[in-house]
């Protein structure tokens, strides 16, 4: 990995961090994840039975997911400036770094707690366009100290990623996930050659299906949920994108160096 990663992200935030206390949301993705992780000391049933214990990332996938669905709408008129943060288990904010448009550079400062094999952090950002977490996004997960990756759409689609028991740091960006696009874009132009399929509608889901294939594969631990265009966009094609993603997970199983998933295992899914 590079001392200095670039990505195409944005930025979201965390309560009792040394940033001040939660406000209602504001149009930041910052306000949105503070509202979420205040639900750490409410009374809330979804809440963790130790709410001083650690924060997962299965936990604040599911309360940002409740805040999107509180406010759909209020996604749509997020701010644009793209950021990431890095969140500790304990709910507080670590750091944040803040880009332009279409980027954001990690500095070493950023980078270096990413790599304690013991600190279990959670890195949220979020994707104007709603489109699925990318292989930059995927790769994070081979630092040690990344326990997973969340990303919020604008269209107010959220995609959750963790490591699962194929995730292989050392090639996963140089060949798992190219691996995985490859076959994914080959197979969706087989599926839909001749068909009326719009392109778009097949390349606004290109990264969802390349997760969901190694998710299938187990490579990683992987949630979604659609915004509701999105969805309906998925739906109708649902049978191609099933079709795509079963090969895919077994093309990458097959590949060289994977540990292949024995017959019958299922995903390494979220309940």
């Amino acid at each position: 990995m590079r001392s200095v990663a670039v990505f195409v992200m944005c930025a979201l935030a965390v309560t009792g961090s040394r940033h001040g206390p939660a406000d209602s949301f504001d149009g930041s993705l910052r306000s949105l994840v503070l509202g979420a992780l205040a639900a750490r000391r409410t009374d809330d049933a979804n809440a963790p039975a130790d709410p001083d214990g650690p924060m997962t990332i299965d936990w604040l996938a599911g309360r940002l997911l409740s805040a999107i669905k509180a406010d759909r709408s209020a996604l749509a008129h997020m701010h644009a400036r793209e950021s990431l943060l890095s969140i500790a288990p304990n709910g507080t904010l670590l750091d944040e770094a803040d880009g332009n448009g279409n980027e954001v550079a990690l500095p070493p400062s950023f980078d270096a707690p990413l790599q304690r094999p013991d600190a279990a952090i959670v890195l949220v950002h979020n994707h104007p366009r709603g489109n699925g977490l990318s292989g930059a996004d995927l790769g994070q997960l081979a630092k040690p100290g990344v326990a997973g990756i969340i990303a919020v759409g604008h269209d107010s689609s959220l995609y959750a990623a963790a490591a699962g028991p194929a995730y292989h740091p050392n090639v996963f960006e140089t060949d798992t996930y190219p691996l995985a696009m490859r076959e994914t874009l080959r197979r969706l132009r087989t599926e839909t050659a001749g068909t009326h399929v719009e392109a778009g509608a097949v390349e606004a889901q290109v990264e969802h299906v390349v997760a969901q294939s190694l998710n299938k594969a187990r490579v990683i631990r992987y949630r979604a949920e659609l915004g509701a265009s999105r969805s309906d966009s998925y739906r109708r094609l649902q049978v191609v994108f099933g079709h795509v993603s079963e090969g895919v997970a077994v093309a990458v199983t097959r590949a060289p160096g994977s540990r292949i998933r024995p017959p019958g295992s299922p995903p390494a899914v979220w309940d």
